[in-house]
C-alpha cells in the first residue's frame, strides 16, 4: 500500500502462511476495504459469500436469482452491486449454467475455509438442512422418492418450517406419514 517494493522471500512467504494464508488475509482486507469497514456492509458480503459453499466446504455456483431469494431482506441493487464489486476485485468468478443463467462462486478453493468459518453453528444446521431439503425435493419431483428418517430430523431441526413453500411442506407431510405407517 505504500508503494514500496517488497522482496518475498521464503522465510517472509512461509510467516505470511505461504498461498493459502496469503489469500485468506487478502480475502479480509477486501471485503473490509469494499464495505468502507462498515460492520454492516461486512456482514451483507460475507452473508453473500457464504451462499457460494456448501455445508461440505466445497465451492457452489449460485444465481443472482437464489442470492436475492436468500436475501431478501436485502436491497438487489446493493446485492448486484457488491457482486460485481467482488468480480472486479477476484474475489468471485461467474460463468452460464445450462440454462444460461449467470451464476457466481469464490474464485479460488482456499478461500472456502474463511468464509466458513463466518458461519455459526446454526447457520451451518440450516445451510446443511436445505441441500438435504433441496436434493429430496428434485428426487421427490424426478422420482417420487420420499424422505427418510433421518433426513426428515435434519430438515425439522435445521429449518423454519414457515419457510417452506406449499410443495416442500407436502414432501415433508408425505415423508413423515410414510414413516408413521411403518413404525
Amino acid at each position: 500500500q505504500s508503494g514500496r517494493i517488497v522482496e518475498i522471500n521464503e522465510e517472509f512467504y512461509n510467516s505470511l502462511g505461504k498461498t493459502e494464508g496469503i489469500l485468506k488475509n487478502f480475502l479480509d482486507i477486501q471485503v473490509s476495504e469494499l464495505a468502507d469497514k462498515n460492520e454492516k456492509k461486512i456482514n451483507i458480503i460475507h452473508s453473500i459469500l457464504k451462499l457460494m459453499i456448501n455445508s461440505n466446504k466445497l465451492r457452489k455456483f449460485i444465481s443472482l436469482d437464489e442470492i436475492e431469494k436468500n436475501l431478501n431482506d436485502i436491497n438487489q441493487t446493493l446485492i448486484f452491486d457488491f457482486i460485481n464489486q467482488l468480480q472486479d476485485r477476484r474475489i468471485i468468478t461467474s460463468r452460464k449454467n445450462n440454462k444460461e443463467l449467470i451464476e457466481y462462486s469464490l474464485s479460488h478453493e482456499v478461500m472456502v475455509e474463511k468464509v466458513y468459518s463466518w458461519s455459526d453453528e446454526r447457520e451451518l444446521k440450516t445451510k446443511k438442512a436445505k441441500e438435504i431439503l433441496d436434493r429430496g425435493f428434485m428426487e421427490w419431483k424426478t422420482s417420487n422418492t420420499l424422505l427418510n428418517s433421518k433426513q426428515l430430523k435434519i430438515i425439522r431441526d435445521g429449518i423454519i418450517f414457515d419457510k417452506l413453500s406449499q410443495d416442500e411442506r407436502k414432501l415433508f407431510y408425505a415423508s413423515k406419514a410414510k414413516i408413521k405407517k411403518y413404525t
